[in-house]
């Protein structure tokens, strides 16, 4: 070993250490900096987010989620609060804490309820409803659902309605009623964006498998999987592999489902979807059972058991069930299989309960009897409105008739009194002939005087133009000055007056309260006056105020303002004869 390599291994533990200190900080800094950026954001901007990963990391966004629920309450946002808790609420449920999701999402409701906002209530009414069917409990599921549809359909909001079909579709599907589930699955897709295309194109596969339709599945399912695709979206790809296993199991080609249904368990431990793993393990289960390994099965189907009673999913656990009871028959343990398959009957007696059947064929039929009110009230006020527009017209045309008779018997007394007013106006005409003469030789007059009149106050402008300080003496104490006057009259009622002199005393004078010493200074004296009135008569108080400056400022030196204005003021009120102003 040489020197080189041997100070190396002496000094790596403290050049690791410093490594994993600076990484360390820049991880810090990172995590500071995002949390900030994140405060930054308003809760619209985070509730956008929250909505936009849901199904890519639902962990991720309800912690943004959380974050915008912070946010709307800090900013009083009553919209964006309910939206916060809709998202939190659906990241619960993603993540499945069912009930939880619920009790969030209640509160969104309720706030959107008294805010009026329709749409986000009948989002609300939708998820609620969702997480309902996933529970199994259908007649809860219907109200919710039912509620939602009714908004949507009204609002035009087709993206929301498909999310609410495919639900509708699930309960049918769930109930046995294929053709029906079918039919919601495929309004759910004609209706839908990608997303809710996805859903349907997953949920129509698996219909065909309950049908044994095996390659009508396969071709849809792997529709799914293009959408899930495309979208990001992992739980819907996880369930169209699962599906995809349930195929190949039907099409003999084990090795082949196994696979699939392997790839389907790695994304739903990935997304820690409960629900689906315990999905995955029935299928992967009943798989073991063809292959007659039942204690590959009995695990499976046991670890599907213990999280469907967690998260209180009765599907799931139904066929949990069954398939402990088919591992224990196969295992020749009559007493157990016996048990589980008692288990089964009565849970999937009280999930397809005729309660709930009734209630989803009442459902179906308010929904009908509803639409079929609303084309009849539509087709009675289309019928009034017609009635009314009738009505309308016929009183119309009668007044037309009216109008015109009455216009008719006008119009012939008017020609009859215009004949014997022509007479009269023929003698008028001469008058106004006569007055016609005389008012122009009046226009006349008046038009030669105005044009003395106009000469003179233009006379009048010159002087005071004459009078007001030119550009050269502003420019000479002032590089860079300017006059800009523009007069309203032709003469004006404001001036500009401007003066440059050095005082001829030393000390202090009488008539100023400045102290001066002769050659120290030389005063620049401006003033811009407003004088009462305009045109002529403020152009003559203009130029008494240019008179007076000058015998105040020039010729009395005072320089101090307020004496000066106060001697204005009264050589005004004197050479006016004012009193008492």
């Amino acid at each position: 070993m040489d020197v080189k390599n041997a100070v190396y291994l002496a000094l790596k533990p403290g050049i690791f250490q410093l490594h994993f200190m600076r990484r360390i900080f820049l991880y810090s800094l990172f995590f500071v900096l995002a949390a900030g950026m994140s405060w930054a954001q308003s809760a619209k901007q985070l509730n956008a987010q929250a909505e936009a990963i849901i199904n890519d990391d639902p962990d991720q966004s309800l912690a943004i989620a959380k974050k915008a629920l912070k946010k709307a309450q800090a900013e009083k946002n009553k919209e964006q609060e309910a939206e916060a808790y809709l998202n939190v609420g659906v990241g619960m449920y993603y993540l499945d804490d069912y009930d939880g999701g619920i009790a969030v999402i209640e509160k969104g409701l309720n706030i959107a309820k008294k805010i009026g906002n329709k749409n986000l209530e009948g989002k609300c009414e939708g998820i609620i409803g969702e997480i309902y069917v996933y529970e199994a409990k259908y007649s809860q599921s219907l109200k919710h659902l039912s509620r939602a549809r009714s908004i949507f359909e009204s609002n035009g909001n087709k993206k929301d309605l498909a999310r609410c079909n495919n639900s509708m579709g699930i309960i049918h599907k769930n109930q046995y009623n294929l053709n029906e589930a079918l039919m919601y699955f495929k309004k759910g897709f004609e209706l839908g964006d990608d997303i809710r295309k996805g859903d349907a194109s997953l949920s129509m596969g698996e219909v065909y498998i309950q049908q044994k339709k095996f390659t009508d599945a396969d071709k849809i399912l792997q529709t799914a999987v293009d959408f899930a695709r495309k979208n990001n979206d992992k739980y819907v790809l996880a369930d169209a592999y699962m599906a995809l296993g349930e195929v190949n199991i039907a099409f003999g080609k084990k090795a082949q489902a196994l696979k699939y249904l392997n790839d389907a368990l790695s994304i739903k431990e990935n997304v820690d979807d409960q629900q689906g793993i315990s999905k995955v393990c029935v299928i992967m289960g009943n798989l073991f059972m063809s292959t007659e390994e039942p204690d590959k099965a009995h695990d499976l189907f046991l670890r599907a058991v213990t999280i469907a009673r967690e998260i209180n999913t009765r599907e799931e656990l139904k066929d949990a069930y069954l398939g402990l009871s088919n591992t224990y028959h196969l295992k020749n343990n009559d007493d157990s299989a016996y048990a589980y398959l008692d288990k089964y009957n009565k849970l999937n007696e009280e999930i397809l309960s005729e309660e709930a059947s009734k209630k989803l064929s009442q459902i179906e039929e308010s929904l009908v009897a509803e639409k079929r009110k609303q084309e009849e009230k539509q087709r009675k006020q289309r019928e009034a409105y017609d009635k009314f527009i009738n009505l309308v017209f016929t009183w119309v045309f009668i007044g037309i008739i009216l109008i015109i008779g009455v216009f008719g018997f006008i119009m012939f007394k008017r020609y009859k009194e215009k004949q014997k007013a022509n007479v009269e106006i023929m003698k008028q005409k001469d008058e106004v002939e006569k007055q016609r003469t005389l008012v122009e030789e009046q226009m006349k007059i008046v038009a030669e005087k105005n044009h003395e009149i106009t000469d003179s106050i233009n006379y009048a402008k010159r002087i005071q133009q004459a009078v007001l300080p030119g550009d050269t003496e502003f420019h000479h104490s002032f590089k860079d000055a300017f006059v800009l006057f523009k007069p309203k009259d032709i003469v004006s009622g404001d001036f500009y007056w401007f003066t440059k002199l050095r005082p001829a005393l030393t000390g202090r004078r009488a008539d100023s309260s400045r102290t001066v010493e002769e050659g120290d200074k030389e005063y620049i004296i401006y003033a811009t006056a407003d004088c009462t009135g305009h045109g002529v008569p403020g152009g003559f108080m203009s130029m008494l105020g240019t008179s007076f400056l000058n015998e105040i400022i020039n010729e009395g030196k005072v320089f101090d303002p307020s004496k000066a204005l106060n001697q204005l003021r009264e050589k005004i009120i004197a050479g006016l004869k004012q009193t008492g102003a």
